[in-house]
Formats: structure tokens, C-alpha cells, sequence
């Protein structure tokens, strides 16, 4: 049985980690530590999510100011490989190393595409209650992306001689704070949860051309706003052997949607 449930989980994560992948919110997990003092964890991650982004007052070369719009359908997936360490019993921290990439519409629905880049992310989480089969506790995570987008489909110009941006540079920056409990329903099944914080902010760069003759004309530049900063979360964990660990769960803000999983071996 326990061998069986071992061989679902990673047959589920090995698809999703192939799938085509697009910029999201970081999974979280349960906000309580698991790792004991000295133990190391080494897995895998997957997130996907939507989200509703502010790109604010924009420049571009010459000084003149491009006007604010709001993106409402931003999508990012990141994969990462996961390295925990449990400083004491209650106590743990872990670092991501992995890939994004992101994709997006502009205020003319113009959707740019990006390819897979570079993402790292770390975090902490903390047990501060512990009795019986319920844990509280409370996670801290933080982390980068980048993505480069040169592509765009759907698009009918304007007129011969309109110009558009379509080489785009992706930076973004992710807080996320969650409290909550971690509760044991069954034996190795845990059901976890709560409020968290979402802070993003970003920027985004591009290259202006112009459409009849493809010359370059100028450079463009944004920054991004998140416009949904409290959200709440939901997930359980199962148990497939001691120290093997899945876990898959929905986040939500009012600007954000989220799916996230991880496979974590303690050793």
C-alpha cells in the first residue's frame, strides 16, 4: 500500500513538472516546521496561478510617460528543487532553485509569451503550538523571477505605420507570510491552512518597433503592483512513508488563483 502510494505521487508530479509551464504565487505547505534539529530535505515544487497586476506609469525613451493599465490575465508556473534544513525541532529553513516563465496581455491585448528563466526563493516556517494532533505555526517565504517574452498572438495592428512592444523583459518579486494549523485527520494524512500576506512587485522592460519597417524605435519600461495583498489557503499533506511527504493546495486572493504541490524527502 505504502509503496503504491509512493509511485501515484511521483507519477503525479513528474506530469505536472513536464507540463507547459507559464508566473505564480510559490506553494507554501503546511506553515509549520517538519523537519527536526540537523535534518535535511531535498525535493521538488510546482506552482501555477493567475493574477491581476498593476502596471504603473510607465517611460519610454525621451521622457515621455506611458499611461498606467491594469493586466488581468498574468499567469506564471514555477518549477523548483527544494533543500530544507530543520535548525531545531520547532525551527526549519529551506532554499528553491528552479525556473519560470510568464506570460501576459498589455492595454492592447496584445499577449506576450515568455520563455523558461531563472528563479530562486527561501524561506522559514516555525511550530509555536503544539498538543495532540494539532501543530500552529507560521511561514515566511520570498523569492525571484525572471522572464524574457518575444512572442505575441491574436494581434491585429492598427494601421501600417503603429508600433508595438514585442521584446519584454519580466522581473518579479514575491513576499508571502501565512499562519495557520497544521492538523492530523487521519494517520499521514494532515489537513493545513489559513490567512496569509501577498506582497508582489516587479518591473517590466520592453523594446519598441516599428511595424512597417521593424526598425527599433525606443525603449519602454514599467513597474508592477500586486492588487491583491490578503488571501487564504487550504491543503493536506500525506504521509506515503516516514520521511516521504506530498502535498497539493488552492491559494486565493481577491487579485489571485493558485495551485501548488511539493514532494519532500527528509533525510
Amino acid at each position: 500500500m505504502e509503496k503504491s502510494k509512493l509511485l501515484v505521487s511521483i507519477v503525479l508530479v513528474v506530469i505536472i513538472l513536464t507540463a507547459s509551464t507559464t508566473l505564480a504565487l510559490d506553494p507554501m505547505g503546511p506553515p509549520t516546521a517538519s523537519s527536526k534539529k540537523g535534518q535535511l530535505s531535498a525535493g521538488a515544487e510546482y506552482s501555477y496561478s493567475e493574477m491581476d497586476l498593476k502596471f504603473n506609469e510607465g517611460k519610454y525613451t525621451g521622457g515621455g510617460v506611458l499611461t498606467s493599465f491594469k493586466s488581468k490575465d498574468f499567469r506564471m508556473n514555477r518549477v523548483y528543487a527544494n533543500i530544507g534544513y530543520g535548525i531545531t525541532n520547532n525551527w526549519e529553513a529551506f532554499l528553491r532553485l528552479g525556473a519560470a516563465n510568464a506570460s501576459l496581455k498589455n492595454n492592447n491585448d496584445v499577449r506576450f509569451t515568455g520563455d523558461s528563466d531563472f528563479a530562486i526563493g527561501f524561506g522559514t516556517k516555525t511550530t509555536f503550538f503544539e498538543k495532540d494532533k494539532l501543530k500552529l505555526g507560521g511561514l515566511f517565504q520570498a523569492s525571484w523571477a525572471s522572464s524574457d517574452a518575444e512572442k505575441f498572438v491574436n494581434y491585429t495592428p492598427y494601421s501600417v505605420n503603429h508600433m508595438w512592444s514585442d521584446e519584454v523583459h519580466i522581473d518579479i518579486t514575491e513576499i508571502q507570510i501565512a499562519l495557520g494549523p497544521c492538523y492530523q485527520l487521519l494517520e499521514g494524512i494532515s489537513l493545513y491552512g489559513g490567512p496569509f500576506f501577498h506582497i508582489v512587485d516587479g518591473r517590466v522592460d520592453g523594446k519598441w518597433h516599428s511595424l512597417a519597417t521593424g526598425a527599433f524605435v525606443g525603449d519602454e519600461s514599467y513597474d508592477i503592483d500586486g492588487t491583491g495583498r490578503f488571501g487564504g489557503y487550504v491543503g493536506t499533506q500525506v504521509d506515503f512513508a516516514e520521511n516521504i511527504l506530498f502535498s497539493i493546495e488552492y491559494q486565493h486572493t481577491a487579485a489571485a488563483d493558485a495551485l501548488g504541490m511539493g514532494l519532500i524527502w527528509r533525510f
